[in-house]
């Protein structure tokens, strides 16, 4: 049985699956570029936890275990791919690999930039404008996170400049064109809530169509997707724009659906295809946006709380599978001050509703924990049929 306390564990071993891209595209680098600035605050934020992740390797602890495991072959395969994630796990955390992988990481991202600001999907492309939307986005994000401007603000800031001026040119041929008139794409959205992250003066023409778009967003109406719903939301609280935001919110709840084992989650096929996969972008935005109305519902944090655990789900069942995702997951299970160097207190476990079981800490700072339940010597395992945790 293991146990995990701190939603800081479950970051840590997703953060280092994009820490050093496959390939040098503008995407994987900014992603592999907040990971490092993330797995930084973490490692701060919490003394000692470098230690604590390389006391988690079974092998290492128990040698009686190590000796069942080379007799036991189909059991090897699994703990020394355990352990070897283990050493990863102590190097991304290594300071001296995080300020080479920081390094690399912000020299490709120069690199990638044009002189406009836009960044490239790779070298030799033309700027593009959802590239380099999301390129602000992973910096800002992680800057954010962090409490203070990164190495790559400066270029964050040009970035923005030149996205201000494509969504501009786009207001006006809109404006032309009345058939496009209460248009809201989804790059329009996206540019609004990656622009309410980054703090800047505004021209005086930006602030108009920011205006614009977001009186128009307030008056949309109709069939919309639980993306679509999500992203209004967002951009709307992001905006100060709180009232609307509130209703999109309101609406965004009653879709979900909640079982004990999954959390809470969408089932509907409001809930189609958005841009970069199936549900995974839908969720984490809608997370977002009942977190900016939490004031308003109660219950906000039990929402999150549920929806969190479908997150995990998902890691356990598909990893994330790309940046993107990976980074949105991360970003939601670090947000709120939720790192902390305080020691979780465990709960208690108790299997059948009568035998308890003696969790073992590995990892201090951590809150993990974790329990060997012997067949027969413990409990019966074929008759095995609750396991109660309460704090």
């Amino acid at each position: 049985i293991e146990y995990y306390g701190n939603p800081a564990w479950m970051a840590i071993e997703a953060l280092r699956s994009v820490a050093v891209p496959e390939t040098d595209n503008a995407i994987s680098i900014s992603a592999a570029f907040y990971a490092n600035l993330a797995a930084e605050h973490i490692a701060r934020q919490i003394p000692g936890i470098t230690t604590s992740v390389k006391s988690k390797s079974p092998l290492k602890k128990n040698q009686e275990l190590k000796n069942i495991i080379l007799r036991e072959s189909p059991w090897l395969a699994e703990a020394m791919e355990e352990n070897d994630n283990i050493s990863k796990l102590a190097e991304l955390l290594n300071e001296t690999e995080m300020a080479n992988r920081m390094r690399n990481a912000e020299d490709k991202l120069r690199k990638l930039q044009n002189e406009d600001g836009s960044w490239s999907w790779f070298e030799g492309m033309s700027g593009s404008v959802h590239i380099t939307t999301v390129v602000v986005e992973h910096i800002a994000e992680a800057e954010h996170l962090t409490g203070k401007e990164s190495t790559m603000h400066s270029a964050m800031l040009k970035a923005m400049e030149w996205l201000d001026t494509e969504e501009m040119r786009r207001y006006e041929e809109m404006k032309k064109d009345k058939s496009l008139a209460n248009n809201l794409s989804e790059r329009t959205l996206h540019y609004l809530y990656v622009s309410s992250l980054v703090k800047r003066e505004l021209t005086a023409n930006v602030k108009t169509m920011q205006n614009d778009y977001l009186n128009k967003a307030e008056k949309i109406v109709g069939e919309l997707t639980i993306y679509g719903r999500a992203n209004i939301a967002c951009v709307l609280g992001a905006h100060g724009r709180n009232e609307k935001a509130t209703d999109f919110v309101k609406s965004l709840r009653e879709y979900t659906v909640f079982k004990p084992e999954l959390g809470r989650y969408y089932d509907t096929r409001k809930a189609h295809y958005s841009w970069c996969d199936y549900r995974m972008p839908t969720h984490l935005t809608a997370m977002k946006a009942m977190r900016q109305q939490n004031n308003i519902f109660a219950d906000t944090q039990d929402y999150i709380n549920n929806m969190t655990l479908w997150v995990i789900q998902q890691k356990r069942s598909q990893s994330w599978d790309n940046p993107i995702n990976t980074i949105g997951a991360i970003n939601e299970l670090l947000t709120d001050g939720r790192i902390s160097n305080e020691k979780a207190t465990l709960p208690s476990f108790v299997i059948n509703g009568n035998k308890t079981v003696k969790m073992e800490e590995t990892a201090n700072n951590l809150g993990y924990a974790k329990a060997v339940i012997k067949d027969n010597e413990d409990v019966n395992l074929g008759e095995l049929k609750t396991l109660q945790i309460t704090s």
